[in-house]
C-alpha cells in the first residue's frame, strides 16, 4: 500500500535541508511555514459545514465532538481563528453565533477570536448575528468576552439591540440593555 499522506501542515516536496534545519532547531510550530491559502480555505469550509447544523440538532454529544474537531482543525487555519472565508465573507465565530452554538463560540473565543470582528460586506458582528437569531446564551457569552453591545452595522447602522427588538427577541433586548446597549441608537436608513 502507498504511504499515508503527510500531515496538513507539512508541505510535500520541501527541500530536505529545510526539514533537517527545522529538526535541528527544534522543529517548533513557530518555525513551520504558514498553511497555504488553499489549505486554509479547505479547513474553513470543512468547519463551516460542521457548524451549519443548528445547535441541538446533533445533541450535546455531537456538539462536544464539533468543539473537539474545531480545536483540532484550527492549526490548519494557521491558528487564525478569525480567518474569513466564504460568501458572504464570515468568520467561524459568526457562523457559530448564527447557529446558536454557544460551546463552539466559547472554544473560538478561548482560542483568541475577536468578538467584535465585523463582516466586510455589511459590518455585522457575531453579537449582531446572535441577536438577530435570538440566541441569548451566545449574546451573553460574547458580551462577557468583550463584545460591544452598541457596535452598529456599517451598511444601515443597525445595532444588536435594535435588531433583537425588531425581531421580537425580548430576552436578548433585556440582556443587551443590562450590559450597556443604547436603546436610542437609531439606524441610518
Amino acid at each position: 500500500p502507498p504511504p499515508p499522506p503527510p500531515p496538513p501542515q507539512q508541505q510535500q516536496g520541501a527541500p530536505k535541508e529545510a526539514k533537517e534545519g527545522q529538526q535541528q532547531q527544534g522543529g517548533g510550530d513557530a518555525q513551520r511555514s504558514a498553511p497555504s491559502k488553499a489549505l486554509r480555505d479547505a479547513a474553513w469550509a470543512y468547519l463551516r459545514q460542521l457548524l451549519l447544523e443548528p445547535a441541538g440538532g446533533g445533541g450535546a454529544e455531537g456538539l462536544r465532538g464539533t468543539e473537539l474537531i474545531i480545536s483540532a482543525v484550527i492549526p490548519s487555519l494557521g491558528n487564525d481563528v478569525d480567518y474569513v472565508g466564504g460568501t458572504p465573507p464570515r468568520t467561524l465565530c459568526m457562523i457559530a453565533a448564527e447557529q446558536g452554538h454557544a460551546g463552539v463560540v466559547e472554544v473560538l473565543l478561548a482560542r483568541g477570536a475577536d468578538p467584535n470582528k465585523a463582516m466586510t460586506d455589511d459590518g455585522a458582528t457575531p453579537c449582531f448575528i446572535a441577536a438577530w437569531e435570538g440566541h441569548a446564551g451566545v449574546v451573553e457569552l460574547l458580551l462577557a468576552r468583550g463584545a460591544d453591545p452598541n457596535k452598529a452595522r456599517t451598511d444601515d447602522g443597525g445595532t444588536p439591540c435594535f435588531v433583537a427588538a425588531q425581531r421580537g427577541h425580548a430576552d436578548v433586548v433585556e440582556l443587551l440593555l443590562a450590559r450597556g446597549a443604547d436603546p436610542n441608537k437609531a439606524c441610518t436608513d
